[in-house]
């Protein structure tokens, strides 16, 4: 039977919001078992080998759970034929850009900290409008979008990341703090320059392909393209309603499996060591898929799984990878050019990546990424989900938000999270 349990917050949550939280899961009791054979990069011949194996079992649910529709039908559920890239890019016209700019001028003779940033003190008199319709886009159309031109041979890396807050402040102006350390902006790139080695980066600081997920803790996903690599890299998203559709008409037992509450999030090293809840909800008439494979199957050797907490069951294995080779059948594989400015409605939109070559010389592949909400606008977030927004997204006035609008790197940020020499703050 599923329970509730009151656990404390993790050790590394700011003072304001380290009060008791209600997580709603199954019981939080040590289970030992071996987990099912599954990787951080997705396996096709294990996942057939897997389907194949489960097409025997008697007795799985052959009708989606009691009150989810047996087909999504909305504008997200698209797949890689529904939209050309004039449908979803918004071409910055010359005096689009001359507004930008102008904006970011103004903010910076303002002399006032980049948190304050917001939609009055980055005035954008003609293409605040249309930012807003995009933004609604965003929440109710099919849930991406990419403004294209932004770049400048003679911007600085300071002015292009302020322009990137101040036009995301007119897309969904609450900023979200993504990292332990506070980081309100976090650049990714190949950390090769940090002299850690590549076995002990998380796998987003490496050049390697990264399987489907969502940015768990995140509303809306707004990535700024600084730079391209020299080879691939390139920004791939699937519609989750279309994976849904396609496994509610084929596999209504895996619904059920992401459905529910028994699915275990590793918080390597930190207390508590795990949390459980479902990977997929659906309320309001919306569906919301979250997680990401890391924190599922671990990705050694950087974030090798925790050893003791509850393992994955063979169901759920098969549930993941169907909802990765899924997304890979219905992808769309997007154009980057470098000054793109990308925002998705991480709720409904899977995203990943391909593996990329940097070069020695301009070539290196440099994206900013933001966590961001509109409260006004915002779908209502699961009960599960909770604990992990105010995390994000509350305005605590004790925290010391790291804003770093140039490329800075932390060591422990970009090295595995139960590293010992980073500690657990």
């Amino acid at each position: 039977m599923a329970t509730s349990e009151v656990i404390p917050p993790p050790p590394y949550l700011p003072s304001g919001l380290r009060h008791k939280y209600l997580i709603h899961g199954q019981a939080l009791t040590p289970n030992r078992g071996a987990s099912a054979d599954i990787d951080w990069e997705p396996n096709y011949e294990k996942y057939q080998k897997r389907v194949a194996a489960r097409a025997s079992l008697k007795g799985l649910p052959t009708q989606v759970p009691e009150g989810w529709p047996n087909t999504l039908r909305s504008p997200l559920a698209w797949t890689s034929d529904t939209h050309s890239e004039s449908d979803y890019v918004y071409q910055l016209t010359t005096g689009h850009k001359e507004e930008i700019w102008s904006a970011v001028r103004h903010f910076k003779e303002l002399g006032v900290h980049v948190r304050d940033i917001n939609k009055a003190n980055f005035p954008l008199p003609t293409l605040s409008a249309d930012l807003d319709r995009l933004s609604d886009e965003l929440h109710q159309g099919k849930g991406f979008f990419v403004l294209r031109g932004l770049s400048g041979t003679s911007v600085s890396d300071e002015d292009s990341s302020l322009a990137f807050l101040g036009l995301s402040s007119h897309v969904a102006p609450q900023f979200g703090r993504q990292d332990q350390q506070g980081s309100m902006i976090v650049h990714i790139v190949d950390a090769n320059g940090e002299n850690i080695p590549k076995e002990h980066r998380q796998s987003v600081y490496t050049n390697v392909a990264q399987p489907f997920h969502n940015d768990v803790f995140c509303e809306v996903l707004g990535l700024y393209t600084a730079n391209t690599a020299a080879k691939g890299g390139n920004r791939i998203i699937a519609s989750a309603s279309t994976v849904y559709n396609e496994l509610a008409a084929t596999r209504p037992d895996i619904i059920h499996t992401l459905a529910k509450g028994d699915w275990t999030f590793d918080t390597f090293g930190r207390d508590p060591a795990y949390h459980q809840r479902p990977l997929m909800y659906h309320a309001d008439g919306k569906l919301i898929t979250n997680f990401s494979r890391r924190i599922l199957t671990g990705a050694p050797p950087a974030s090798p799984r925790t050893p003791g907490i509850p393992p994955m069951s063979e169901a759920q294995a098969e549930a993941l990878d169907a909802v990765h080779f899924t997304a890979v059948k219905h992808q769309l594989s997007t154009r980057m050019e470098p000054g793109d400015v990308t925002f998705l409605n991480n709720h409904a939109v899977l995203h990943c990546r391909d593996a990329f070559e940097d070069d020695d010389d301009q070539r290196q592949r440099h994206l900013v990424r933001l966590w961001l909400r509109h409260p006004d606008k915002a779908w209502r977030v699961p009960a599960p989900l909770r604990m992990a927004w105010d995390r994000v997204y509350a305005d605590v006035s004790d925290v010391d938000d790291e804003w770093p609008l140039r490329p800075r790197l932390d060591r422990c940020g970009i090295s595995t999270r139960n590293n010992p020499s980073c500690g657990q703050g």
